[in-house]
């Protein structure tokens, strides 16, 4: 499960008095942040080698794993459709017939 929050920080602070006048607490913009919940520790565990082996941290890690993963050129469908007929059509044998199926039946029996 992810939760994805996009809130700014310091936007939970209260208005303020200050010599008569209303003082609004500045925002600062924050950056989304991302909680993945349910990890195995196995799935921690290899990243944290990871993110050692790449001089990451593990937030440095999972972020280059998903810019990694995610950058790739959308898929043309034409084109994709186009390999999997192409790979059927190649496997495709030719019809059995119905006392081709009867006789695999009766294989093995007496």
């Amino acid at each position: 499960m992810l939760e994805i929050r996009t809130g700014l920080a310091g936007t939970e602070a209260s208005s303020s008095f200050h010599n008569g006048s209303i003082v609004k607490p500045k925002r600062s913009a924050s950056m989304p942040a991302l909680t993945i919940k349910g990890m195995s520790p196995e799935l921690l565990d290899r990243l944290r080698r990871q993110a050692a082996a790449h001089r990451r941290s593990v937030n440095q890690e999972v972020l280059a794993c998903l810019e990694s993963q995610t950058r790739g050129e959308p898929l043309a469908l034409a084109d994709f459709l186009e390999r999997v007929r192409a790979r059927r059509s190649a496997m495709a044998a030719a019809p059995l017939t119905a006392a081709e199926i009867d006789a695999a039946k009766r294989t093995g029996r007496p």
